[in-house]
């Protein structure tokens, strides 16, 4: 569920816009600690892990339909002509954050540079049977049973969100005040990364490097809230 190589913006265009802008409008909900809403003074951890959970359905669509485009669109390609060594690797890329380790690895092993006509059943018929994955999956299986890649991107986002500092400190007191504060700062470092890592125009379709970054970072953070909530 990573990767972070260059696609051309037709390998990412088609995917229904309203999954990205819902998705992004609830991180931005997550990230608004200071609004002023009765919801927040009931039970602010609670409110914020809702927001986060929210986002799956969107989720599953968009990576839903961002495999059948790619489906659609690779064997296409396939039809007219081999693929460059190019266009290999970007449909490598393309796929890898979309698809299980197993699947991926199925589908890789036809991406060769110079692959033409003759690997289009064996492929359309893989990608017809794959579905997507993404993080609400990935977190619900026991942690043994997680992709090793998985675990180490929620961790980048784990230090990049300066959990391991909030988590300390919970630990020397959890009082009321110091709740308040680590979920003020939970907020704000949130909002630093998505402002680095979200398309600066939010009408440009989410790239699979972006989507699999925020998938981690709402990973991340889904942990520490149920943690300490």
């Amino acid at each position: 569920m990573g990767g972070g190589a260059h696609y051309p913006s037709s390998m990412i265009a088609g995917v229904n816009p309203s999954h990205q802008s819902f998705i992004l409008a609830r991180l931005a909900d997550f990230c608004r600690y200071d609004a002023r809403l009765g919801e927040w003074q009931r039970d602010p951890w609670g409110y914020m892990l809702a927001k986060l959970k929210q986002v799956e359905p969107s989720l599953h669509a968009l990576k839903a339909e961002s495999l059948a485009i790619a489906h659609s669109r690779l064997i296409a390609q396939l039809q007219t002509g081999p693929l460059t060594a190019e266009a290999s690797a970007e449909y490598r890329a393309l796929l890898e954050p979309i698809l299980s380790r197993g699947d991926y690895v199925d589908a890789a092993m036809h991406l060769c540079a110079g692959a033409g006509k003759e690997i289009v059943p064996a492929l359309d018929e893989h990608l017809g049977k794959a579905r997507p994955v993404h993080l609400f999956i990935a977190e619900r299986l026991p942690a043994e049973q997680r992709d090793p890649r998985w675990d180490k991107l929620v961790g980048e986002l784990r230090g990049r969100l300066g959990l391991e500092t909030l988590e300390k400190i919970l630990q020397r007191k959890k009082t009321p005040l110091r709740r308040r504060m680590v979920l003020r700062r939970l907020r704000r470092n949130a909002l630093e990364y998505l402002a680095v890592v979200k398309p600066t125009d939010e009408a440009a379709p989410l790239t699979p490097f972006m989507v699999s970054r925020l998938e981690a970072l709402i990973a991340a953070c889904l942990r520490f809230l149920e943690k300490y909530r």
